[in-house]
């Protein structure tokens, strides 16, 4: 009785090794599917955002052109005011046209009634001549007469002294002078005919002068009301003529206006195109960014449906390892159970508890690790969502000021672009830098936990506590240890972080080898099969980083 109850205790102390084993692999399994579910929400949250970053920048495309459209339109009415313009430069050149004409046509009837004016002036001055001429003879002959007068009141007076002195001398000396006397009166009588004749004449001539000369002043009077007429139509056709001056100066004026409101609206056009040419520029460059975050977003979709189908996978096999685990844990229950009523303590077990207890130290050990690099990651996720946050926030900033100040803020936009980018550099080194120091650490640190673990496995394999099944496999004792030896550390790296730098990209990836084990065996608590390899890498996160090429590019989880 006593030797089956030591057979059973055996069994049940193997079935409870290999029991722990599989209880260890499969908290594994599920402290990684938990990390993957968290890496999934976060991923959903980063893809959230990117889509609400998309929409954002969708809404700010659609603003742009309904301000190209605006713009178009404004830029209808100014080419409809440009018309319109044209038009009444058009009418108000034809009105200039007009009023040149009129203006030709006066001057040209001002010239006559110059020409006029120059003729009636010149036989004014002809008329004037002649009777200056007249004028001079009827002074000569005024003179004449005078002469004439005087001579007569002197022969008057001789004709009165010669009648005193025929009265006083004596009658001899008249008899003698009377003859002489009557001579010279006879002659004189003959000169006062002749002069009364000539006075005849010349009043008759005086008279005709006068006739002549209210002739002439007639003439000079109708010369003159003519040439006052002249005068006044020439003052009016010359006031008609400063007006036209002012109203054709005025029209060159509103002319020269419009022709520099139509410069100017040429202008504000020229510089309207130029910022529509600037937003269809910028236009497609969000074009260009829609596709890329669309590309984008499709390559997220397809690695998230991927990720969920890996999910689903492993959360329904997970489901069916602990329903079994369950059903296996109530079974040993109850064996357990009758040992302890049989009087059997299950605590008794010695090495194969130091095992398990040595299992889960390790085990501890590894997810204290794994804590401090989940830290050391989340940091470096920290840094590098700064990062993005910042370029995002610059970028942003950029778009919104581009609208408006597009040519005067290039320099300084550029300006901060380079110190963005040199700042992106300086901590993508130093995330190098702390990745690089992260890496030593982790590696020191699994280098001492392997070695111990090592040494334990070695231990435990020379007392024969390891269990090894494959019948295929050609070798000597010592290949077979250090096969098991392979794969029982292949197991335990399944709870270890492993980071790796490949040129420009930091890779943080999983060694997962329990899984690749349990797609390789019927068991997964059984080694079935020893490989050469020490391990089976399946990369699940990516940091693509570059300082320069993928600025824009956010930190994306598996």
């Amino acid at each position: 009785m006593d030797q089956k109850l030591d057979e059973l205790a055996q069994k049940l102390d193997l079935e409870s090794i290999k029991d722990k084993t599989l209880m260890q692999t499969i908290l594994s399994n599920f402290d990684k599917a938990k990390s993957q579910l968290s890496s999934l929400q976060e991923l959903e949250d980063s893809n959230s955002k990117k889509l609400s970053h998309f929409e954002s920048s969708q809404k700010r495309m659609e603003k742009l052109l309904n301000q190209v459209e605006n713009l178009k339109l404004e830029k209808a009415s100014l080419k409809d005011w440009n018309r319109n313009l044209q038009e009444e430069v058009e009418e108000l050149t034809e009105i200039i046209e007009d009023l040149r004409k009129q203006s030709q046509e006066l001057q040209d009837t001002n010239s006559e009634i110059l020409h006029e004016n120059d003729h009636l002036g010149k036989q004014a001055s002809s008329f004037r001549g002649k009777y200056e001429s007249l004028k001079e003879e009827i002074v000569r002959i005024k003179q004449q007469n005078e002469s004439h007068v005087l001579k007569n009141m002197g022969l008057q007076d001789e004709l009165n002294s010669a009648k005193v002195l025929e009265n006083s001398q004596s009658s001899q000396y008249c008899l003698n002078s009377k003859e002489e006397c009557s001579s010279r009166l006879k002659n004189l009588e003959d000169e006062n005919k002749a002069l009364k004749r000539e006075k005849e004449s010349s009043e008759a001539t005086i008279s005709f002068l006068n006739a002549e000369d209210t002739k002439k002043d007639k003439i000079i009077q109708d010369l003159k009301s003519e040439q006052a007429s002249q005068k006044s139509q020439y003052q009016v056709s010359k006031v008609k003529m400063l007006e036209i001056t002012e109203a054709n100066d005025k029209l060159n004026h509103t002319i020269t206006q419009l022709k520099n409101q139509a410069t100017a609206q040429e202008e504000k056009v020229k510089k309207i195109q130029a910022k529509n040419l600037a937003h269809l520029s910028k236009l497609d460059q969000l074009d260009v960014a829609k596709k890329a975050y669309e590309e984008k977003l499709k390559k997220l979709e397809e690695k998230t449906s991927k990720l969920e189908e890996r999910n689903s996978k492993q959360i329904a096999k997970f489901r069916e390892i602990k329903q079994e685990l369950e059903k296996e844990r109530e079974a040993v229950k109850g064996v357990m159970e009758q040992i302890e009523g049989v009087g059997i303590g299950f605590e008794q077990e010695d090495g194969l508890e130091k095992v398990v207890d040595a299992v889960k130290r390790l085990k501890n050990e590894n997810l204290e690790v794994k804590k401090s690099l989940e830290q050391k990651e989340v940091e470096i996720k920290k840094v590098s969502a700064e990062l993005q946050e910042s370029f995002d926030h610059t970028l942003h900033t950029f778009q919104a000021e581009a609208t408006s100040k597009a040519n005067d803020l290039a320099t300084e936009k550029e300006a901060q672009i380079q110190t963005l980018k040199e700042e992106n550099r300086v901590l993508s080194e130093v995330c190098k830098k702390k990745v690089t120091v992260l890496k030593k650490i982790a590696e020191e640190v699994y280098k001492q936990k392997m070695t111990m673990v090592q040494e334990f496995v070695k231990e435990k394999a020379t007392e024969g506590l390891l269990e090894f099944e494959d019948p295929d496999f050609e070798g000597s004792e010592e290949e077979k240890k250090e096969c098991m030896e392979r794969d029982v550390l292949r197991q335990i790296e399944g709870n270890k972080h492993f980071i790796s730098k490949s040129s420009s990209k930091v890779q943080i990836s999983y060694l997962e080898a329990p899984m690749a084990i349990q797609k390789k065996t019927e068991s997964p608590h059984k080694i079935q099969k020893c490989k050469s390899d020490s391990s089976v890498v399946i990369e699940n996160h990516k940091m693509p980083y570059s300082g320069q090429e993928n600025e824009s590019e956010n930190v994306s989880k598996m």
